[in-house]
């Protein structure tokens, strides 16, 4: 099986630090393509007035493509050649990013993970989890901090340390095979 469509979710500067570590120690087919997308969150409900709100979304808006952009420039830098689309869509993440993975046709989604456990998992709900529940294709789950409970992760959920690059290779070789045993 071949991952020649990548889609990749970024929300924060720390979920993108800890993507472009992990995609740019990846050798990637020569005609791999990458759709780098940011949501911002706009299903909150504010009791504010709505000059202020504007002026949130459009910073938000701005912020969202700098942070895409400057991860799909690390991917670029990091191996020349390889198509790097970027995308800031607004609503909610959960529904775009799922929406964004089937109308570009992903192979595989990349996105991050806080390891949020509990009542902050309750309230505030996995994007995360939602992925990879509902993707219609492999999903890889870039912990950016360890999980502080033994607690076990969903089976659909593959969470990787981005300190042992072996154990990432590992993580990606066991998604293809889970993915061609699929189809």
């Amino acid at each position: 099986m071949k991952l020649k469509r990548i889609l990749v979710a970024v929300d924060s500067q720390a979920c993108a630090d800890a993507l472009a570590g992990f995609l740019t120690r990846h050798c990637w087919l020569g005609d791999s393509s990458f759709l780098i997308l940011h949501v911002i969150e706009t299903d909150v409900v504010l009791d504010i007035e709505p000059k202020y709100w504007e002026h949130a979304l459009a910073k938000a808006n701005t912020e969202g493509r700098a942070l895409v952009n400057e991860l799909a420039e690390k991917v670029r830098k990091a191996q020349p050649g390889l198509l790097v689309e970027e995308m800031v869509l607004q609503g909610n993440p959960k529904d775009l990013i799922l929406d964004a993975v089937t109308d570009w046709g992903a192979d595989l989604v990349v996105l991050g993970s806080r390891g949020r456990r509990g009542f902050t998992r309750f309230l505030l709900g996995s994007v995360s989890q939602a992925v990879a529940s509902h993707a219609p294709c492999s999903v890889l789950v870039v912990r950016l901090a360890p999980v502080k409970t033994d607690e076990k992760a969903p089976a659909a959920a593959v969470a990787t340390r981005l300190k042992d690059p072996e154990q990432t290779d590992r993580v990606v070789r066991a998604i293809s095979r889970v993915k061609a045993i699929r189809e």
